[in-house]
């Protein structure tokens, strides 16, 4: 089983796990893994994104998400395989005030925590939602079922799927 546990930062233009960046707000919410068509270990990160400015916008225009191990940015990952993964909803556009769940995936480079970062994207402002996803596996586990359960603040979820766990 693999599970992850979160960290946070204290600083305030840094905002852990949700928060409002420009006119959109942004929430992690889970994670799995994955591998990608190379056969690369990857990580799908899920996140609600909520538009509210007058215009309509995708999160794919509106945000810049990045994640980071061992302080390395990681690549996108593509041609996601045994999970669920929609790539499309971060390139539909959402009226005001419509919230709407995406996924983004990460070539993974190791087993170190993955940090992921959101930043509005045409803002030059330092505000940020950050979220630290920690991977651990258990190796007594025969079929090595890569599973990654979020850690997830005062917020309850409803299961996505039979490859998401979720927790209270």
């Amino acid at each position: 089983e693999m599970c992850i546990e979160t960290a946070g930062n204290t600083d305030k233009s840094q905002q852990f796990g949700e928060g409002t960046l420009d006119k959109y707000a942004v929430k992690f919410t889970d994670a799995v893994l994955a591998t990608d068509y190379e056969g690369h270990d990857a990580i799908v990160i899920s996140y609600d994104y909520t538009n509210n400015d007058e215009d309509a916008a995708s999160a794919m225009v509106a945000l810049y998400i990045k994640a980071f191990q061992d302080g390395v940015e990681l690549e996108h990952a593509y041609g996601i395989q045994g999970v669920e993964y929609n790539s499309d909803n971060e390139m539909k556009d959402l009226k005001t005030g419509a919230t709407l769940n995406c996924q983004t995936a990460f070539v993974l480079t190791s087993a170190s925590p993955v940090e992921v970062e959101a930043t509005a994207a045409f803002s030059f402002s330092s505000d940020k939602v950050t979220y630290t996803y920690q991977i651990t596996e258990n190796r007594a586990h025969v079929m090595k079922t890569w599973k990654l359960v979020s850690g997830i603040i005062s917020m309850v979820l409803s299961p996505v799927s039979y490859t998401h766990l979720t927790l209270p």
